[in-house]
């Protein structure tokens, strides 16, 4: 993404700083049977700190910590991916089938079901809910007993996230020397700033640490999301992108 106002952000609590004082729409779901979800900036960085400290209070996550988010665009997986940058969490990547079993296992795994190797190896499995307002899992699958309900869980924590210590920038958001670095995941979101663009997003992969810096910045320099659920047909999509004034869409 080009960059429209080259916004800075000291660390990364300055970024959400600025996204939680926006009032203005910075996310827009939109699910299927007619669901539409609002989130303000303030509202949208509420449920980022909520997120962080049950990370971090709950479940016991810590810089260095890493987490399997297999749960495509929502707006609550956004929260929970901008929650796990905001706490210096690194992001493992997506296996193939064939290696899944392989893959390391994670300390915290994300998602809408809990399904394959690398839910089942991981040190806590964390449930969303697909329902625009759900206040609980609504999945198909029972929740097990020793999985953790977000949509229920995370209401009572604080809305507000204060760090015991700054992170530092060199800390990686994902494995592997060619990974980002937090810096660098900063530095990214920085050069996304596009002066209030609207931008259109289909949901079906989940977001890597890349295209949350993409999004973090945008949302950071007054732009909206507008998230699409790829349950959505073709016109659903178009008709809602054009509801929204989106200027272009993402990936």
């Amino acid at each position: 993404m080009a960059s429209m106002s080259h916004r800075t952000f000291a660390d990364v609590e300055a970024l959400f700083t600025t996204l939680g004082a926006s009032p203005t729409p910075a996310v827009v779901w939109y699910g299927p049977g007619g669901e539409r979800t609002e989130l303000s900036g303030r509202v949208l960085e509420n449920w980022v700190a909520k997120t962080a400290n049950l990370l971090v209070e709950e479940l016991d996550a810590a810089p260095g910590s890493t987490i399997a988010l297999r749960a495509p665009a929502h707006w609550r997986s956004l929260a929970m991916g901008l929650a796990a940058v905001r706490t210096g969490l690194v992001q493992l990547p997506r296996t193939d089938g064939a290696r899944e079993a392989e893959a390391v296992p994670a300390q915290v795994w994300v998602g809408f079901e809990a399904e394959g190797a690398q839910a089942r190896t991981a040190q806590t499995r964390l449930l969303l809910a697909r329902g625009a307002l759900a206040a609980s899992y609504d999945g198909a699958s029972p929740l097990d007993a020793d999985a953790v309900d977000y949509a229920a869980a995370v209401r009572s924590f604080a809305d507000s996230y204060d760090p015991f210590d700054p992170l530092d920038p060199e800390l990686p958001l994902e494995p592997g020397e060619a990974g980002l670095s937090l810096g660098a995941w900063l530095d990214r979101a920085q050069e996304a700033g596009q002066g209030g663009v609207v931008l259109g997003a289909v949901a079906d992969r989940e977001a890597d640490p890349g295209l949350l810096a993409d999004w973090a910045g945008l949302l950071a320099d007054g732009g909206t999301l507008v998230l699409l659920d790829p349950r959505l047909g073709q016109q659903q999509r178009e008709r809602a992108l054009a509801q929204e004034g989106a200027d272009h869409s993402g990936r």
